[in-house]
């Protein structure tokens, strides 16, 4: 179930590879969609309440990925929620549908003290031993990885704040102090 099934939401999807913007559309993750690079958002400031970036600061260069982070702060009215790797790790397919995005190539990779410094709190989540490079998740055939994937799942409060176990960061920011 999407986030706006939840709650009274509005949500604009922004993607760049033509494909996924359609599925999405398909399976009506949001409201509204725009067609576009990151990089270049072509979104006024404080339009948004809140921006969540998800797993798209690593598939950018150092540079390119901290102006989105500052375009973010810019667009967002109170918070930026963003999801990405801890450190740079290579991209490794888990679904065969991204093997022909050319944009899913992992380009950087930012650690959680690069965050902090910005302000951000930092959390963690996705079991490395799971999901890393070497994760247990990439060998096994889809429906045995619906299964093991309840091992990571039951583990999750335990990589919430621990750097050492999770693979991924989950770094959120108030953008306006009265949030």
């Amino acid at each position: 179930m999407n986030l706006r099934k939840r709650i009274n939401v509005y949500s604009v999807g922004l993607e760049l590879y033509l494909p996924y913007l359609q599925e999405a559309k398909k399976r009506k993750s949001h409201d509204d969609f725009i067609l576009a690079d990151a990089r270049w958002l072509p979104i006024k400031p404080k339009s948004f309440d809140g921006v969540l970036c998800s797993q798209v600061l690593e598939h950018l260069n150092k540079i390119e990925g901290i102006k989105l982070l500052e375009n973010a702060e810019k667009i967002s009215k109170l918070r930026v929620v963003i999801g990405t790797p801890i450190g740079y790790i290579p991209y490794l397919p888990l679904e065969p549908e991204s093997y022909n995005n050319p944009f899913q190539v992992h380009k950087s990779g930012f650690m959680p003290q690069f965050f902090k410094t910005r302000g951000y709190c930092v959390r963690f989540q996705g079991l490395k031993l799971a999901y890393g490079p070497q994760g247990f998740m990439r060998s096994v055939p889809n429906l045995l990885r619906l299964l093991l994937s309840l091992i990571p799942y039951l583990i999750a409060p335990i990589t919430y704040f621990s750097s050492r176990l999770a693979i991924y960061l989950i770094a959120y920011k108030d953008v306006q102090k009265n949030f």
